[in-house]
């Protein structure tokens, strides 16, 4: 039993790295694998291998791509290594955590570039980089202005990878994957996903390996959330204290207490901001009770600053007021400025409560000791329709928060005592829907099309 457990650990030291990088490393927090680090490096990460890593929130696969990237560095440092996401506060986020991580690492003077806007800049100044973050729609115009480095690239890791399957953002992932390709340019790809029921397919098609795995750094609890109880898949039925009246705040408040923090998903922009200001109200009765003097201090210094930064609008006002209380909305209508601002404040644990649009779900690092998803329908395209597992699974993937929490709990919310076994049945013991190629569809392939014929012509 002893053997068989030591052959599934690894530790940095055993990592075919130079020792100052493995030192770097350590100094920075890094010095044992988690099992799917650990499945990507014997599948052939860093020799080569094309790969596609499907695995729950926190579970590491940012430190697989780090990994990737040194061993790039050291061996083929010419090729540029390209890393992609779909958000701008994504590419941000990605782009200060590797700035910061190799600057720590002995490995010469790393160069990181972001690209996330302009679509119409040729992207030359990108050829001094040695790793660039760019967004997936930024990435498809720099292909077709095909600038002098783009040729270049030897390493394309897409980040959010799951997101081949949407019907907007699918046919860009498969247009970059395939241009490179079938142009016969030697790269590697590394794909970062969530859960994906057929990776199978996506496996097979990048003629890579794959990495499924189910193992999270904490425990995910899911049940729903119905009046003042709380119904578990097994059965059980656990009741919570009322205390508000109301059973979203009161679960709040019982997470408060045991200094955790919360993500609600609301279905709408002004469904988020409606529901942070129902929260602030009640939180006006217990800020001396869940922050300290020097937290409350700290708390009206950002709220002050929301109105010192970026475009000042009636949303910012509203937001300000918010932060004094340990609460935020958090959605698409912000700045960039502010969306960072919030983010930066809820990793510091000083902003205790967020409500978002789902947005929030694809790929923000934000942990939170409890998720509560407040819907199972929204609009798609002008008309509502129920939302898909997959999606609610992202949501749900938030909870729990590594070397804080011991357990994450993930809550639907319902006011609807007939949908519990529903929403039990369809969502949390729901199968993840596979993923499909949307690049066929006419209007997608003809965007292909164009985008082809306006980078051969130059």
């Amino acid at each position: 039993m002893l053997e068989e457990q030591r052959r599934n650990e690894m530790y940095i030291d055993e990592l075919p790295l130079p020792n100052e990088v493995i030192e770097g490393l350590k100094k920075i927090g890094y010095k044992k694998l988690y099992p799917p680090q650990i499945e990507a490096i014997k599948k052939g990460l860093l020799e080569g291998k094309n790969l596609i890593v499907a695995t729950p929130t926190a579970s590491g696969k940012t430190f697989i791509a780090i990994l990737l990237m040194i061993k790039k560095i050291l061996h083929q440092r010419d090729g540029k290594i390209v890393y992609l996401v779909p958000l701008k506060a994504l590419a941000n986020e990605k782009y200060q955590e590797f700035k910061d991580i190799f600057g720590k690492i002995k490995l010469g003077k790393i160069n990181i570039m972001i690209s996330t806007g302009d679509y119409d800049s040729k992207g030359e100044e990108l050829r001094k980089a040695h790793i660039i973050v760019a967004t997936y729609e930024k990435m498809d115009s720099l292909i077709r202005h095909s600038p002098t480095w783009i040729k270049k690239v030897r390493t394309l890791v897409i980040d959010e990878a799951h997101l081949i399957g949407s019907v907007d953002r699918g046919y860009v992932i498969e247009n970059i994957i395939m241009r490179y390709r079938s142009e016969g340019i030697p790269i590697q790809i590394l794909m970062l996903s969530a859960t994906i029921s057929n990776i199978e397919h996506l496996s097979r098609w990048i003629e890579g390996e794959e990495v499924k795995n189910d193992w999270r750094p904490v425990p995910l609890r899911e049940a729903v959330l119905y009046d003042h109880e709380i119904y578990h898949p097994d059965g059980n039925v656990e009741k919570i204290e009322n205390i508000t009246g109301d059973p979203i705040m009161d679960k709040v408040i019982h997470t408060l207490k045991e200094h955790g923090q919360i993500l609600i998903f609301t279905q709408s922009r002004n469904e988020a901001r409606r529901k942070a200001k129902k929260i602030a109200n009640i939180m006006r009765r217990y800020l001396n009770e869940f922050f300290n003097e020097r937290e409350i201090n700290l708390l009206n210094l950002y709220s002050q600053k929301v109105l010192k930064i970026g475009e000042q609008t009636k949303l910012n006002e509203e937001l300000s007021k918010l932060i004094k209380y340990g609460v935020a909305f958090h959605h698409a209508g912000l700045g960039l400025q502010h969306r960072i601002l919030i983010e930066n404040i809820y990793r510091d644990g000083l902003l205790k409560i967020i409500t978002a649009t789902p947005t929030l779900a694809s790929g923000v690092n934000l942990p939170s000791r409890t998720v509560i998803i407040t819907y199972t329908t929204r609009r798609f395209a002008g008309y509502e329709d129920t939302i898909n597992v997959f999606e609610y699974k992202q949501m749900a993937g938030r909870a729990g928060r590594p070397k804080y929490d011991e357990l994450g709990e993930a809550y639907l919310y319902t006011r609807n005592q007939w949908n519990i076994d529903y929403l039990i049945t369809s969502y949390i013991l729901g199968d993840i829907e596979p993923i499909v190629s949307k690049l066929l569809e006419d209007e997608n392939l003809d965007k292909v099309l164009l985008s082809f014929i306006s980078s051969t012509n130059g």
